[in-house]
């Protein structure tokens, strides 16, 4: 059985989604997504996916330096969710 906080996450994503999904024009973000190189989105990929492993790995290690334990995968998932909220909430000018 799916606990409360993690349905409740999966109905905010859910729709989410569905506001995008609603917002843009499905078939033209197909067409650009036709368009994209392989390669290229592969070396992207591992290349962000890398980053964010450092990025992880400096935090639990700054964290350490003060005394406060971090386990690396929590600090790898913190991460990844401080870089969704970042693209998803707007910017203050």
């Amino acid at each position: 059985m799916i606990r409360r906080p993690a349905m409740l996450r999966i109905a905010v994503s859910a729709i989410v989604l569905l506001g995008v999904v609603l917002w843009l024009d499905p078939l033209a973000v197909a067409s650009e997504v036709q368009g994209f190189s392989l390669p290229w989105l592969a070396l992207g990929l591992a290349i962000s996916v890398i980053q964010m492993m450092l990025c992880a790995w400096r935090w639990r290690l700054t964290a350490g330096l003060i005394g406060v334990p971090l386990r690396f995968r929590y600090a790898l998932g913190e991460y990844y969710l401080a870089q969704f909220i970042n693209q998803i909430l707007p910017g203050v000018c």
